[in-house]
């Protein structure tokens, strides 16, 4: 029977460069990450691996989507798992060139993670509301 375990992030808009180490941290322990919920990582034990890890926002469908996975592919960056709002994981090999090289493309990631989470920030609000 495969072990897994369920980490818990505090939010990729608040700790996405902790989340990130985190997952790291666990790779070289065993612990693979399969799956990616929003608020939280499913792992699973298996081999050790020595891998970085990355977060885009991007909500591509269909032939979009496969070319941008293509894309990130030929950038070394292998697709993980992906959560609602177009939020993909990928991890690398160390010294892969990360995803985002210029503060511009961060910014415009930054901005399509906002606008993901807003809508689900508000139904979270009014649901503790109510």
């Amino acid at each position: 029977m495969v072990r897994k375990k369920t980490i818990v992030s505090e939010g990729i808009a608040f700790s996405e460069k902790r989340d990130l180490k985190t997952l790291r941290n666990y790779a070289a322990k065993g612990w693979i990450v399969k799956r990616y919920k929003g608020m939280g990582y499913e792992l699973e034990e298996g081999p050790a691996e020595d891998v970085i890890f990355s977060i885009d926002v991007n909500a591509v469908k269909g032939a979009e989507q496969d070319e941008y996975m293509d894309m990130m592919r030929a950038g070394g960056w292998e697709h993980v798992a992906s959560s609602l709002g177009g939020t993909h994981l990928f991890k690398a090999a160390p010294g892969t060139p990360p995803i985002y090289t210029d503060k511009e493309s961060e910014a415009g990631k930054l901005e399509r993670m906002l606008t993901s989470i807003v809508p689900v920030s508000l139904i979270c609000f009014v649901t503790l509301v109510i």
